[in-house]
């Protein structure tokens, strides 16, 4: 299901299919670096992270992160959406992308 479109990506709903992606990009040492060791290590947790992270909150209303998408290839490139932190009294926007894909402008795409 698209959420939002741009001329080059979309975001779209995360779905178990996405566990693959989600390993990888979870992974990347700039991820670990910049965001955190989400300690995703295997294909069950991240199935598991997306079910509790993605499907449970599109389910019930939450905040919750979307697949970003590039349009041209139908490649997954990043993820994007509102995070609740509790240091915040409202959502956070947050976005990582995998790093062959940053520096394109994607994270500015969307309107």
């Amino acid at each position: 299901m698209t959420i939002a479109t741009g001329e080059r990506i979309f975001l779209r709903k995360a779905t178990l299919n996405d566990a693959g992606f989600l390993l990888r990009l979870l992974n990347q040492k700039s991820f670990i670096d910049n965001i955190r060791d989400k300690g995703i290590k295997t294909q069950q947790q991240a199935e598991e992270h997306i079910e509790q992270a993605y499907l449970i909150p599109y389910q019930i209303g939450k905040p919750a992160a979307y697949i970003v998408v590039e349009a041209s290839s139908n490649t997954s490139v990043g993820l994007c959406g509102l995070y609740q932190r509790p240091f915040f009294n409202i959502p956070d926007l947050g976005y990582a992308l995998l790093d062959e894909f940053t520096g394109k402008g994607y994270a500015s795409d969307v309107r």
